[in-house]
């Protein structure tokens, strides 16, 4: 008897294999091969970094150009750091710095594509396409490394702060050099907001109260029984706890009719 197939190895037909589509990978998309001098060197950078002499070195030698200052990183405003802890400030000078190289690495690419743009004819199409997809790509980091900073340190602050600086134009500071007035007019206009805010009439559990003009209510007629009324005497109008105490209501005894006809009878002699 032969032996049998194992399920995991089963041959297929060619029906079913394009069923089941093909199992190779697609392939890594790869562009043209860079010089083995550069990919030697820079191999070393990725795997073990530039050491802090070596980075200050090559920052200095490509500083934010005349007319693009405003790459640099901005800085913390002043208000702003007395509200955070040292953690988080320490934090932000890190990433501070990485944004720094950022900068510095477009400054490098915009001096290399300006010299060609330099170039009679406008220079080569193909490296300015290169150097501009390149500038454009390290503008998105420095982008996002902006925004990182700001929701690291809002989140930390107060939910007025956050609705101040939710969109905080470019600026050489991190919220804007202006978020004093910013803060102080937020502020004025709350303070103004509760002014004119309508004020709300309370109701009672039995509900609301409304008060009736004085010329609309109704006059009731004065009765001779209310005329005559009198007001209880001062021995009368103690406290209930007083009168259960020393007073005792004493039953008024009613005469009979024969004793009233009698009486009546004597006044008319």
């Amino acid at each position: 008897m032969p032996d049998e197939i194992p399920l995991s190895s089963a041959p297929l037909s060619e029906d079913i294999v394009e069923i089941l589509g093909k199992k190779s990978t697609p392939p890594t998309l790869t562009g043209p091969k860079i010089h083995e001098d550069l990919v030697s060197r820079w191999k070393i950078v990725l795997n073990a970094g530039l050491s802090d002499d070596e980075r200050s070195s090559l920052l200095s030698k490509l500083p934010p150009p005349k007319n693009f200052q405003i790459v640099s990183a901005p800085r913390l405003n002043a208000v702003v750091q007395k509200a955070l802890s040292p953690s988080n400030l320490s934090r932000d000078e890190r990433l501070a710095k990485l944004q720094n190289v950022v900068a510095a690495s477009l400054a490098g690419v915009g001096q290399v594509c300006s010299m060609i743009l330099a170039e009679e004819g406008g220079g080569d199409r193909r490296y300015i396409e290169l150097l501009n997809n390149t500038g454009r790509l390290l503008a998105d980091l420095w982008h996002s490394q902006n925004t990182t900073r700001r929701d690291l340190i809002s989140i930390n602050l107060s939910k007025e702060f956050q609705e101040v600086t939710e969109e905080v134009p470019l600026d050489t500071y991190l919220f804007g050099e202006n978020l004093d007035e910013k803060m102080k007019a937020n502020k004025t206009s709350e303070d103004y907001g509760k002014i004119l805010k309508a004020k709300t009439t309370k109701t009672t559990s039995k509900g609301a109260h409304h008060a009736i003009p004085t010329s609309s209510r109704q006059r009731v007629p004065v009765t001779a029984r209310a005329l005559n009324y009198r007001a209880p005497s001062r021995w009368q109008k103690g406290t209930t706890r007083e009168r259960s105490r020393y007073y005792q209501t004493v039953p008024i005894q009613h005469k009979s009719k024969p004793q009233l006809k009698q009486q009546r009878g004597r006044m008319n002699r």
